[in-house]
């Protein structure tokens, strides 16, 4: 992934933690992202697998499923 690309990625990640905290007003951002580029945002921000897919409402199978891409609402 262009390092661009992640950082742009990794901001509105932590964004969107802020939204899940309840400091920050929710939005609706849709993106597609291959496993991958998840864990790679997910370690950055330093959340378990089980942390990242609890804050973003994703099922763990979906947070763990390396076969295919997912859509992922941050909101």
């Amino acid at each position: 992934m262009d390092d661009k690309l992640f950082k742009e990625l990794d901001a509105n990640l932590k964004e969107a933690v802020k939204v899940a905290k309840g400091t920050k007003a929710p939005g609706s951002v849709y993106i597609v992202l291959k496993p991958a580029e998840i864990k790679a945002i997910r370690t950055s921000v330093g959340m378990s697998q089980s942390e990242f897919a609890s804050t973003f409402r994703l099922s763990l199978d979906t947070n763990e499923n390396p076969t295919r891409r997912q859509r992922i609402s941050c909101a």
